[in-house]
């Protein structure tokens, strides 16, 4: 949760202090921007999502009603991650926020389940798992995350991804002869 939390130096610091009295709040939203992770000379991935206008609208429409909902459950205070915006104390400071102003660049996101990274398929020039969920350059190299699926489910993927461990794991189980060394 700390890196969630706004300011540098000794703001962030003292925000933190307080962290037994903060809450934090996530929306999920099915973005619809499809972004990309490139090979670089370097050898550094260079990761490229330039969130369209739907998106952005979907995401600030998000937060501000979360702002609401927390203000009016009686937050005294609430950081919406929105540049120039940086803590709302009432719900007449949401309703005064001018949303055509606000730009993709201005939100600050992060994902806790990043999809469609690493694709399960048969093929191995367009997936980078089997259906068993084993890598298909690295034999025992097991991936059980959201980053299997094909794209964003637009739902909370933490049931599909315990269903995916368990399913790697029971495979795992059954042909263990294969991977003992």
């Amino acid at each position: 949760m700390g890196p969630a939390i706004i300011g540098f130096g000794k703001e962030h610091k003292e925000l933190m202090e307080q962290f037994r009295h903060l809450s934090m709040y996530g929306a999920m939203i099915s973005d619809e921007t499809r972004g990309r992770v490139l090979g670089a000379i370097s050898g550094s991935p260079i990761i490229w999502y330039n969130i369209n206008k739907k998106d952005k609208e979907k995401m600030l429409k998000a937060i501000l009603e979360v702002s609401r909902v927390l203000l009016a459950a009686g937050a005294k205070k609430v950081f919406p991650a929105i540049q120039k915006h940086n803590v709302l104390t009432s719900i007449d400071e949401i309703d005064r926020i001018d949303r055509s102003k606000v730009r993709a660049t201005d939100l600050e996101m992060m994902a806790f389940h990043p999809m469609g990274t690493a694709r399960m398929g048969k093929d191995p020039g367009a997936s980078v798992v089997d259906p068993n969920l084993e890598s298909h350059e690295i034999k025992g190299l097991f991936v059980a995350d959201a980053s299997v699926f094909p794209s964003s489910l637009g739902v909370n993927p933490q049931l599909t991804i315990m269903a995916f461990a368990k399913r790697a794991a029971e495979y795992i189980v059954k042909n263990k002869a294969n991977y003992i060394t």
